[in-house]
């Protein structure tokens, strides 16, 4: 029997730790600790808060990750995959292990920008609508299905499609600051999602490729296993790991 273990989960863009929530109760039923992060900036178009930067997005990963009795297993969707390695490397001592599902990982001195050029049959780039006087973007709400959710049933789409918000742009450039003594020492694992077209499945595969993973594992689904294939999501995480 798996010895009982403290999760954290981080959302990706346009998200908040709300798209977790059918992954949840699987991870609690089984008695472990479950906590999410909101990183911050989430609706910036509402706040008008335009500070929002790579050092606040891991601030608040470690403020959740202070909250627990244990090392974590520390688990980042999409772009919660640049959070959640520069949490690492500023306190490796608190995290167990990291989970990259369908997520940027990159390697240090990266950025987003970097990564998200490379990937040409992406449609997020030709679908952004800037708001907040150009310091957020928005997706255009027909293309969200396409992008995010081709693979999940309705209900979820309705119930994630109301809740997107903005994205705050300033983090997409920032470099990160990884070293081998202390991000480089955690256990890394990668889920990739074959019918990803938010983060397409040969850019997942290059960034695994160029910073090698313990394991990776694939699922044949959308941008958003945590709906679509949740089940198998967590099977993955609670028993493969």
């Amino acid at each position: 029997m798996k010895v009982m273990a403290t999760y954290v989960f981080v959302h990706g863009a346009w998200h908040g730790s709300w798209c977790w929530e059918k992954v949840i109760p699987l991870f609690e039923k089984q008695g472990h600790v479950v906590l999410t992060v909101d990183l911050p900036g989430v609706d910036l178009d509402k706040t008008g808060d335009s500070s929002v930067n790579l050092r606040k997005y891991t601030d608040s990963v470690l403020r959740v990750i202070a909250k627990a009795d244990e090392p974590v297993i520390l688990v980042g969707h999409s772009m919660g995959g640049i959070a959640i390695s520069q949490a690492a490397e500023r306190h490796p001592e608190k995290i167990k292990s990291l989970i990259y599902v369908t997520a940027y990982m990159l390697k240090d001195g990266e950025t987003m920008l970097d990564i998200i050029r490379t990937d040409k049959e992406s449609l997020i780039a030709p679908n952004l609508i800037p708001c907040n006087e150009g310091t957020a973007f928005n997706l255009k709400s027909d293309k969200l299905i396409d992008i995010f959710y081709g693979s999940c049933d309705q209900k979820d789409i309705e119930n994630a499609t109301t809740r997107i918000t903005s994205q705050p742009l300033a983090v997409f450039s920032e470099r990160l600051s990884l070293t081998n003594d202390r991000y480089g020492k955690i256990p890394r694992y990668y889920i990739e999602c074959l019918q990803d077209r938010a983060i397409t499945k040969e850019c997942q595969q290059n960034m695994y490729h160029a910073l090698p993973c313990k394991k990776v594992f694939t699922l044949n689904t959308d941008h958003s296993p945590f709906y679509s294939k949740h089940e198998e999501l967590a099977e993955i995480l609670l028993h493969e790991i």
